[in-house]
């Protein structure tokens, strides 16, 4: 029972994490569902493993020691549009907040899990997502749509939203 695209190629997932036992958990998890996994303890190997082996789509920890998750996604997808591919990537958090998901969407990824992972749920949005279109892109594009906005938005406007006058050093 594999799982396999249009094309009958099984599909393979990046998962890039510096815990092992999440990498192992996932690894299990993904296999009994019939993917193939590649495996990579930092952004640098994830980095280094994206360009010498192709994948359809991965799943990267947010915070990670030395290089962190938002630079490989960008990593990511800079090495898709040179190679004219698309690169879906998922991040994923324990630290999950707004911020950290405006980021995400920043850094180019559909969308931000937080850990831990409710599998059901996850693979649900994964197939929508290889089918192409559905909840996640509806998503990607709304956080994008909220940063553009957000950072174009003055400190006063931004007050005046949440009921408060503006800190006196944002005068």
């Amino acid at each position: 029972m594999s799982r396999v695209d249009v094309d009958g190629f099984m599909r393979t997932l990046l998962i890039i994490d510096d815990q092992p036992s999440v990498l192992q958990t996932l690894d299990y998890v993904f296999s009994l569902h019939g993917y193939r996994t590649l495996l990579a303890s930092s952004g640098e190997a994830g980095l280094e493993l994206a360009a010498n082996q192709s994948f359809d789509a991965a799943l990267v920890d947010l915070h990670m020691p030395g290089m962190d998750g938002l630079s490989v996604c960008r990593g990511l997808r800079e090495r898709a549009i040179a190679a004219r591919s698309d690169a879906r990537v998922w991040m994923m958090t324990a630290a999950h907040t707004s911020a950290m998901v405006t980021k995400a969407a920043e850094a180019g990824a559909i969308e931000l899990l937080k850990k831990p992972l409710i599998v059901r749920r996850s693979f649900k949005r994964w197939k929508i997502t290889a089918v192409g279109g559905g909840r996640s892109r509806r998503w990607c594009r709304r956080a994008r749509r909220r940063a553009l906005t957000n950072a174009s938005r003055p400190a006063e406007f931004e007050s005046a939203q949440r009921g408060s006058k503006p800190a006196a050093a944002d005068r």
